[in-house]
């Protein structure tokens, strides 16, 4: 559901990668997860 939410917006957002990667690492604070959502 997040990549399909990332995919949307246009590729020259960079840190659409980052948020990618941060649910990639559930080891980070759930913090970050909180602002994905």
């Amino acid at each position: 559901r997040f990549l399909v939410e990332l995919e949307s917006p246009p590729p020259e957002n960079p840190p659409a990668i980052v948020f990618t990667a941060t649910l990639d690492f559930p080891a980070l604070p759930s913090s970050s997860g909180r602002s994905l959502c």
